[in-house]
């Protein structure tokens, strides 16, 4: 059950909607767990299986987070705090963040509350979503956040050139470093 880390999927129970058969442990790709987690899927599937119930999805949850720095640059460290709430009782269970639909993060979720971080790598506008799997998903569904934008700034590349030798000999060796950075 869960996620498969050697990138086979990560195994889910889809809900069916049938008496007979509420619920039936598939393999999906990264990319299709928001679509499956709208519909009420259990994601990561229970280690002692799919429910044979319906209603096996538990107490409907709503997961949320902020996003601190909100401006951050490239090699930023951008941590996400996470809140996952229900009308009763406080969900516990696994956060996963997911960047432009890569997950970068997985971290629980104590009383409702949880935080992932990541150190952004590159520039631009970055998709940021979270996913939410209850311990226990009789007592709580899982649940997906909306989507963040997350827009950051890209550093201004420099490039630095020193030589070894000022003043310079006529004739003599001159050895020159050059260093770049920025994106």
């Amino acid at each position: 059950s869960g996620d498969d880390q050697d990138g086979h999927g990560t195994a889910i129970c889809h809900r069916t909607n049938a008496t007979s058969n509420p619920w039936v442990l598939i393999i999906v790709s990264t990319s299709a767990i928001p679509a499956h987690q709208a519909h009420g899927d259990i994601i990561p599937a229970p280690t002692a299986g799919c429910p044979t119930t319906p209603g096996g999805g538990g107490r409907t949850t709503s997961t949320s987070f902020t996003v601190n720095p909100t401006g951050p640059g490239v090699g930023d460290r951008v941590s996400y705090r996470i809140h996952v709430s229900a009308a009763e009782g406080d969900p516990v269970g696994a956060a996963t963040c997911y960047d432009d639909g890569q997950r970068f993060d997985t971290a629980p979720v104590d009383k409702g509350e949880g935080a992932c971080a990541e150190t952004v790598t590159s520039g631009g506008s970055h998709t940021i979503s979270v996913v939410f799997t209850p311990t226990d998903p009789t007592r709580f569904s899982s649940s997906v956040s909306a989507n963040v934008t997350v827009n950051v700034t890209k550093t201004t590349p420099t490039t630095t050139l020193v030589s070894s030798g000022t003043p310079a000999s006529i004739g003599g060796p001159v050895t020159f470093t050059g260093t770049a950075s920025g994106e």
